[in-house]
């Protein structure tokens, strides 16, 4: 079993793009090495199913959600900004990682359950089963996408493909997204704590005023 400062030291690799001694941007390498130990990195093309979103008829779409209409169509955007309406139609199984292609450009959720998508909106699934989806998601989001400067500025399931992940012993991966969940969950409440407590203070002081954004 590894120790803490070993977990830290992965989630350093991961978060911090020290990559195992790879540091190009499609790391051109193909393992790495820790504590002696090689490590395999690969393509996420090679290692996940990539699907791109596209177009969904005006007859088949509704705006709120109802009995026939039940399946979420989800575009590019952060939160609640990427539901688009309801279908009546599965295009993607769940669990599922969405990349925003345009607008807010690599930005992922995890999907949680089955949907629609829209607008090229990116959708990667793991078919290796040495791959953790929620690792997965934590590091496609360290990644820093190339994304080309002339003509209308988006990501596509070919750019997407060619990045390398290191294939971290499924144990590890675990733990990796135990720690970030908690650390995550962490953040969130010392936000909204001092969110509260910000609009307290100058309620005190008789003064309406809003809240600072410290997400």
């Amino acid at each position: 079993n590894m120790n803490t400062i070993e977990i830290l030291y992965w989630i350093l690799i991961t978060l911090k793009h020290l990559r195992l001694y790879t540091h190009t941007h499609t790391h051109t390498h193909t393992h790495g090495y820790f504590y002696k130990q090689k490590v395999i990195f690969d393509k996420i093309g090679n290692l996940c199913e990539l699907f791109a979103g596209g177009d969904i008829k005006k007859e088949k779409l509704s705006k709120v959600k109802t009995e026939e209409y039940n399946i979420p169509v989800y575009s590019n955007g952060i939160g609640k900004n990427a539901l688009y309406g309801y279908t009546n139609k599965v295009k993607i199984k769940a669990p599922c990682v969405t990349v925003s292609a345009r607008g807010t450009i690599g930005y992922c959720e995890l999907r949680t359950e089955d949907f629609y998508p829209i607008v090229r909106l990116i959708c990667v699934k793991p078919k290796d089963r040495r791959i953790n989806i929620y690792y997965l998601k934590y590091y496609i989001e360290t990644i820093k996408f190339s994304i080309p400067t002339s003509g209308i500025p988006q990501l596509t399931v070919p750019m997407i493909a060619k990045y390398k992940i290191p294939i971290l012993p499924l144990e590890v991966q675990e733990k990796i997204v135990s720690i970030l969940d908690r650390f995550g969950k962490l953040c969130n409440d010392i936000s909204k704590y001092f969110k509260s407590a910000y609009a307290l203070e100058f309620s005190k002081l008789g003064n309406t005023v809003s809240t600072p954004d410290v997400s």
